[in-house]
């Protein structure tokens, strides 16, 4: 009997021993087992290609519309750049309809000129082969860009904006032949253009309307360095005709200019209900008409905000006084 109770004790021992090994086991399996797991989790293949499918599509804010090809060439002795754009291949937009008629529009940034190609007819892949050449001196390259916006275009209604892109004019990109994206235009009416003071006065005895053209702040840059070459245009209408035309000095150089210049029209006070004053700022350019900044419109007919109508009417009620106000430019 004593013998068989030692049996029984050495295999209770022996199964608890053997339990306690299994245990162990088992936790060691199942440890290796989440870890396998959590590393196949983050190395799967199909887990990143779906991070890099998402990513794009929450960086993206620009529909991709087509694919333009352009060629380049900068002459450093001359600091020209030759522009060859070629042409558009796939223009998707709802806007210019099936088969669209398009044109482009090339500007250098900070630049007031602009060139604009002939009009390509009826199709989605247009080719323009439309050379362009502009004069940026080579300390200006790294902060410039060449915006070539392509436009839909309409033989009676207004010409529509449908893409636009920004040819680069990093170091390594001056030479050869590139394909880059033509994303969704953004509109820039908006943009802010400055800043015009204005001074006006009438003198009824005298039939005289003083119009003064003093200071602009804040216009934007338009040159390679920054800063804006400008000059202010006034016209008077009567009704819907120019009676008169004026234009201020080119200040050079500046995008803060005192012009500080006064023109005198002669209106009866008949006629003064029916006038509309134009003041228009441009960038003064050494061929061709300059390029436009900003513009107001002052009067009865026609104003282009309450304030500049207000500033009308404090003309006439303080006869012989001069009315002077700041308004901010509008875009053309």
């Amino acid at each position: 009997m004593a013998f068989f109770s030692f049996i029984f004790e050495l295999s209770l021992y022996s199964y608890i021993i053997f339990a306690s090994l299994l245990l162990v086991i088992i936790s060691i399996c199942t440890g290796i087992c989440i870890c396998y797991c959590c590393c196949c989790k983050s190395t799967d293949p199909s887990a990143v290609s779906e991070n890099e499918e998402i990513l794009p599509l929450l960086k993206r804010k620009r529909k991709v519309l087509g694919k333009l090809t352009y060629g380049i060439a900068y002459t450093y002795a001359t600091a020209r750049i030759e522009l060859i754009v070629m042409g558009i291949r796939d223009l998707n937009v709802e806007a210019a309809g099936k088969d669209p008629n398009t044109y482009i529009i090339a500007k250098i940034e900070h630049s007031g000129k602009q060139y604009i190609s002939n009009v390509v007819t009826k199709t989605c892949s247009p080719l323009y082969n439309f050379a362009v050449e502009f004069y940026c001196p080579l300390e200006y390259l790294k902060n410039n860009r060449i915006n070539v916006t392509v436009y839909s275009f309409k033989r009676i209604h207004r010409n529509i904006p449908l893409a636009e892109c920004k040819v680069s004019l990093d170091e390594d990109r001056l030479q050869g032949v590139f394909t880059i994206d033509l994303r969704t235009y953004v509109p820039r009416d908006s943009a802010y253009k400055g800043e015009i003071c204005l001074m006006l006065r009438y003198q009824t005895l005298r039939k005289k309307l003083s119009i003064g053209v003093l200071e602009c702040k804040n216009l934007p840059k338009m040159n390679l360095d920054g800063t804006t070459d400008s000059y202010a245009k006034v016209k008077v209408k009567l009704k819907k005709h120019v009676i008169f035309k004026e234009k201020t000095a080119v200040k050079k150089k500046s995008r803060n200019p005192l012009y500080n210049e006064t023109f005198k029209f002669e209106i009866s006070p008949t006629n003064l209900s029916l006038v509309t004053i134009v003041v228009e700022v441009k960038e003064s350019v050494t061929i061709g008409r300059g390029a436009p900044i900003g513009s107001i419109k002052l009067g009865f007919l026609e104003a282009d905000n309450e304030r500049l109508e207000n500033h009308f009417n404090q003309m006439i009620a303080q006869a012989r006084s001069p009315v002077t106000m700041w308004h901010e430019l509008l875009p053309k």
